[in-house]
């Protein structure tokens, strides 16, 4: 069966996002604050494409002057050829893989220590890891379809649904908060591939 590659001049929204992943890239090399929206460490499909569309929402919601929102896979960038279906479906999507940000692009370590972390989402999970504990107190949002672990600030914002998969969660948020986006052949392609698998 042979699967059509997004053909990314008939979709606005496309060039909307890869021009947002540039941005997203130029801010972490500048000095200002930045609020990270990151994946689950498995960084399956779900995972991946939720924290990069759910940033993205989340940026274009932003009031201007506010950090950007930066969405991080959460995994190193050698592991991302372990994931297929990711690779894949990025490639279909015409993501370029090199725009996509990785664990030692965001370097949240580092982020937080220069009081550069204005907030932590997570997405697709409701507790840090374990190599991340210390971020714990940055967390203000979370985004999942997981059981709760209660195991985050009790001020942080929580939207825990147990739907089949965060990508469910996510194209709520745009139908309900920013419709005109599902338009987008790209956005519809990458939110249905982490809902159907």
């Amino acid at each position: 069966m042979t699967v059509a590659v997004a053909d990314p001049s008939s979709d606005a929204l496309h060039a909307e996002l890869v021009q947002y992943l540039r941005r997203c890239r130029a801010a972490l090399r500048g000095s200002d604050p930045v609020t990270v929206v990151m994946g689950n460490e498995a960084a399956d499909l779900d995972s991946c494409v939720s924290a990069l569309t759910y940033a993205f929402l989340l940026d274009k919601e932003a009031e201007p002057g506010s950090p950007p929102v930066v969405p991080m896979i959460n995994i190193p960038r050698d592991d991302f050829s372990l994931r297929p279906d990711a690779v894949h479906l990025m490639a279909m999507a015409a993501i370029p893989e090199a725009s996509l940000l990785f664990e030692e692009d965001v370097g949240l370590p580092a982020l937080a220590e220069g009081a550069r972390l204005a907030g932590l989402v997570l997405v697709d999970h409701n507790r840090v890891a374990a190599k991340q504990e210390g971020l714990l107190p940055r967390v203000v949002e979370i985004l999942d379809h997981h059981v709760d672990e209660r195991m985050y600030p009790a001020e942080a914002r929580v939207t825990i649904s147990l739907v089949g998969s965060t990508c469910s969660l996510v194209a709520a948020a745009f139908r309900e908060r920013c419709p005109g986006a599902l338009a987008s052949p790209t956005l519809r392609r990458l939110l249905k591939a982490g809902i159907l698998l």
